[in-house]
């Protein structure tokens, strides 16, 4: 019985991952601690050269201002 069950609920399965044709967004999402504004080169930074992000910020969506207003680390030490 069990063996019937397996088999059942795998075929169940193959068959619904067949027909999806739904293509997800591809997202990435870089986090960093302490970079200012224009430390990019896409953001406008004439110093720091940042050939690797420009040429993905000229290809995609990119957040003009994206500020977490809290901190976000804090020290773990216990005493």
């Amino acid at each position: 019985m069990t063996t019937k069950f397996i088999t059942l609920f795998t075929l169940v399965f193959a068959l619904s991952c067949i027909g999806q044709t739904v293509k997800r967004p591809n997202i990435v999402l870089i986090l960093v601690d302490d970079m200012g504004f224009a430390e990019l080169g896409c953001y406008g930074s004439p110093i720091i050269e940042t050939p690797n992000l420009d040429s993905l910020a000229e290809m995609v969506y990119v957040l003009p201002s994206f500020i977490i207003p809290h901190v976000v680390h804090h020290p773990e030490h216990h005493f």
